[in-house]
């Protein structure tokens, strides 16, 4: 980060978090409070995550209780779609200089079946429970799921 622009609240302007960009070399500007409208390329990406945010946590017949995990999600396809201002690049590849593997794009909110390994089942019991995908962790080989029952 070169430089920081945020309102000018208290919460962004205590002397620790001053220090902590003046030892690091970010700059640090000031808008007027209670102005988004002075910082408009973030308030922009703002409302466009809440908009994929509401999109695809209504499409799955979600709870408001899970929009951490929609907007998680709604970063997660930002990310990964290509981007006129870089040349129709995708985001995750100009910064990772790795090309993007789509083949474990899921659906937001869609049914899952987590196989049960045999040791915490019966040989009557079933070999999978339903849960619902709600998205990808961070460094992590895996799904983020909810278990409808537990």
């Amino acid at each position: 980060i070169k430089c920081l622009r945020s309102d000018n609240g208290t919460k962004y302007k205590d002397g620790e978090f001053l220090k902590f960009c003046e030892e690091h070399g970010i700059k640090r500007h000031f808008t007027i409070r209670k102005t988004p409208q002075s910082n408009g390329m973030a308030e922009r990406l703002n409302q466009k995550i809440g908009e994929i945010d509401r999109r695809i946590r209504l499409n799955a017949g979600l709870p408001k209780v899970f929009w951490a995990e929609a907007v998680n999600m709604a970063c997660y396809i930002l990310n990964r779609s290509p981007r006129a201002a870089l040349d129709g690049k995708v985001v995750e590849e100009v910064w990772t200089g790795k090309e993007v593997d789509f083949s474990l794009m899921r659906i937001f909110g869609c049914p899952t079946y987590v196989y049960i390994p045999i040791e915490e089942r019966s040989k009557l019991d079933s070999k999978s429970k339903n849960c619902i995908f709600l998205g990808f962790e961070k460094g992590v080989k895996g799904y983020k799921l909810w278990d409808l029952v537990a």
